[in-house]
């Protein structure tokens, strides 16, 4: 799933936990800085029962992230 919030993209997956069967959101987070294109993968580790809820919430959690000024997550972006 993909999505543009603020010029930045957005773009979920998820990931299917093995012990519960529920999904956890990905999503990868791309935007121009100067003439120089950034990234930063996000990893939330809230689970959802579902695929598609796990997406549109890790797009919410996205957005949150850039709104906040898009704070260092322990790595730096690509």
């Amino acid at each position: 799933m993909e999505d543009t919030y603020k010029h930045h993209k957005m773009v979920a997956s998820t990931w299917q936990l093995s012990d519960s069967g529920q999904w956890e959101p990905r999503v990868l987070v791309t935007w121009d800085e100067g003439q120089q294109q950034k990234s930063q993968a996000l990893v939330f580790t809230r689970a959802f029962s579902t695929e598609r809820d796990a997406e549109l919430e890790g797009l919410k959690l996205a957005r949150k992230w850039i709104d906040d000024g898009k704070p260092e997550l322990g790595v730096g972006p690509t």
